[in-house]
């Protein structure tokens, strides 16, 4: 059955990619995104940046 964690639990939780896609995951979450603040209002980028 599906739960909804809470925001605490999800901060805590631990994540083990499949050693094939270990090269996969580590270039995603090396990413670093950046925004048109032009286009963006500063608030929002706060919460994308959460």
């Amino acid at each position: 059955m599906r739960t909804i964690l809470s925001e605490t639990k999800k901060k805590n939780l631990s994540v083990f990619p499949h050693p094939a896609a270990k090269s996969a995951y580590d270039f995603f979450h090396a990413q670093q995104y950046r925004f048109d603040s032009s286009k963006l209002k500063r608030e929002q980028i706060k919460k994308l940046k959460n």
